[in-house]
């Protein structure tokens, strides 16, 4: 019953229109990025970090003065080079924003060394709740169904924003056998 407000992205296009031809959706299949709010989104940026990803910030009225930003970054074991990249170019871009909050599907694990620049700036919401005990639900933290340890979805905050952590949750959104899950992904919280 409660509204919410979005913006949204387009990381990358296909000219694959079997959605549309089948009447289930309006548009070519393509991958992007949103932001969800429960209030008003105002200064909205976003910035190509390669070919086919993207980063999004955002200005909340209840963040004044900071920003909050998420993105995608390259998948694969593969791909840590380019995620190098992404991040090479997303820190700076996300500083110019006063990004208080960082979110996102990294595709790397916390040990990972590409994430190395980014928890110089930023701390770990997970493991900075698992550390005071207030990290809930899934008790490895683990972010991908069926991948145990696998975490690579974060809420990454700026020390000195004056934020406080209150919790963190990872949220098992398992379905029952034989039904298809809901997402890859389970939510960070």
């Amino acid at each position: 019953g409660h509204a919410w407000t979005h913006v949204y992205a387009k990381a990358w296009i296909t000219r694959n229109r079997e959605c549309v031809n089948g009447r289930k959706g309006d548009e070519v299949a393509t991958e992007g990025l949103a932001l969800f709010a429960p209030t008003r989104i105002t200064g909205v940026t976003a910035l190509r970090l390669s070919p086919g990803r993207v980063a999004l910030t955002a200005r909340l009225p209840s963040f004044p003065g900071m920003s909050v930003a998420v993105t995608h970054l390259s998948a694969g074991q593969q791909s840590q080079p380019e995620r190098e990249r992404e991040i090479e170019l997303l820190l700076p871009w996300a500083g110019r924003q006063r990004a208080a909050i960082l979110m996102g599907d990294f595709n790397a694990l916390p040990q990972a060394i590409e994430l190395t620049r980014v928890t110089a700036r930023y701390q770990d919401a997970w493991a900075a709740a698992a550390g005071r005990g207030l990290a809930n639900g899934v008790e490895s933290g683990a972010t991908r169904a069926g991948r145990r340890g696998s975490r690579i979805d974060y809420v990454f905050y700026a020390a000195g924003a004056g934020l406080a952590l209150e919790s963190v949750e990872v949220v098992d959104t398992s379905t029952p056998e034989g039904l298809p899950e809901a997402s890859d992904h389970r939510p960070v919280v």
